[in-house]
């Protein structure tokens, strides 16, 4: 499932057609939604976590790749489309995809202060939150999105790494001052995988995710299924409190 960054650039992307007319819209999304957009005006491109934000005069769409979704600009693939979008200048699509139809202003719909990557995100906001949930993994309540909007399992596995937490500590038994230190570098390492997407070596930055060998311990990384996803840890130097 792509996160926060990956959206973002494909934010940058899209920005191209801001101002243009959609001319055509394809795909299995709702008539409804194929009726509003067509020529309609592209007033802005924005994100919201994991979902991209498309922005029209009387209303919105957002898109959310969920774990298997893609897109493509100006050239078409083979797959299921879920909407794509035509313009004089190009086309966007998007497949095995979810889209909603906003209608509502979207400060109504949206909470900025738990998007990870807006300059309104609340740290005090987030630390009490997880105070709140004492008794989760730590692991687990770094891809809340309703505390933590855009982490995904990339970064909070290379997070956790990072600090030196075990993932399966459970909130209550971290340390406040470790607890914060979580939460700033969640965000510290958002903006840096921004960059690494950017500069298209996002997978090689990675240090923990599916590795095989710990970095700094030189021991096997370990690959433990939890819930439907797989999280990756070293034993050794991520502290278990």
């Amino acid at each position: 499932m792509p996160e926060a960054p990956t959206i973002l650039v494909l934010c940058e992307n899209a920005k191209q057609f801001i101002g243009e007319k959609i001319i055509a819209v394809n795909g299995s999304v709702d008539n409804k939604i194929k009726k509003r957009l067509t020529e309609n005006n592209i007033v802005n491109v924005m994100t919201y976590g994991k979902q991209l934000l498309i922005i029209l005069p009387d209303c919105a769409i957002s898109v959310h790749l969920m774990l298997f979704g893609s897109f493509t600009i100006n050239s078409e693939k083979k797959g299921k489309l879920t909407i794509g979008l035509t313009f004089d200048s190009g086309n966007i699509n998007f497949y095995a995809s979810v889209v909603k139809l906003i209608e509502k202003p979207l400060d109504e719909v949206f909470d900025w202060t738990t998007e990870v990557m807006n300059e309104k995100f609340d740290t005090e906001k987030a630390f009490e939150k997880l105070r709140q949930i004492g008794s989760t993994y730590i692991i687990e309540a770094l891809i809340d999105q309703d505390i933590f909007t855009g982490i995904g399992n990339k970064i909070r596995n290379e997070v956790l790494y990072r600090v030196q937490v075990h993932p399966l500590n459970k909130i209550q038994d971290i340390p406040d001052k470790k607890l914060k230190e979580i939460i700033t570098e969640s965000i510290k390492y958002s903006f840096e995988m921004l960059e690494w997407k950017r500069d298209g070596v996002m997978d090689d930055m990675l240090v923990v995710y599916k590795a095989k060998e710990c970095v700094r311990d030189k021991v096997p990384v370990i690959h433990q299924k939890l819930g439907s996803r797989t999280i990756h840890f070293c034993d050794k130097c991520q502290e278990l409190y």
